[in-house]
């Protein structure tokens, strides 16, 4: 069975900001996104199920976290880096 890892590189960083939310969903902001006015939102129930490009690494991240969470939890997370 294949496993989704993570791969980091030397020499990037990227902040993110992650608020809990009341709402059912993940929603994603990254700088390409904010440079399109776009915003990404992924149902709870579909995270990692649909990764697009630009959230493809925070999507995955975050779906395996809330896999460890007894009750997973909206959230809003807004990342900033190259």
């Amino acid at each position: 069975m294949a496993r989704p890892c993570l791969v980091t590189t030397v020499g990037l960083y990227v902040t993110a900001t992650v608020v809990p939310s009341d709402a059912a969903t993940v929603t994603i902001t990254t700088p390409t996104l904010r440079a399109r006015g776009e915003v990404q939102t992924i149902a709870l129930a579909d995270l990692g199920r649909h990764m697009q490009p630009e959230t493809a690494f925070v999507e995955a991240v975050v779906a395996q976290a809330l896999q460890l969470a007894d009750s997973p939890i909206g959230l809003w997370i807004d990342t900033d880096g190259p």
